[in-house]
């Protein structure tokens, strides 16, 4: 089951605002938040926007998931 934020259009019309949503609202410490929804989700965030990659919040959340193996 997805979540609402991975199965809406959010992430790609407004990606700022996605990556600002997840680092307000996802802890880290608790790496249970669809995991996967979360990788595609920053993936597709990347991908409306490349220049989102330079951002220190996309790199903190891509390293955090790359740690995790996802």
């Amino acid at each position: 089951m997805k979540t609402y934020l991975e199965a809406s259009k959010h992430p790609d019309k407004h990606p700022h605002a996605t990556l600002d949503l997840i680092d307000a609202l996802v802890d880290p410490n608790q790496p249970r938040f669809g995991e996967n929804d979360l990788r595609s989700i920053i993936e597709r965030v990347r991908d409306a926007e490349a220049v989102i990659a330079e951002s220190a919040i996309f790199r903190i959340w891509n390293e955090r998931l790359r740690i995790q193996n996802l």
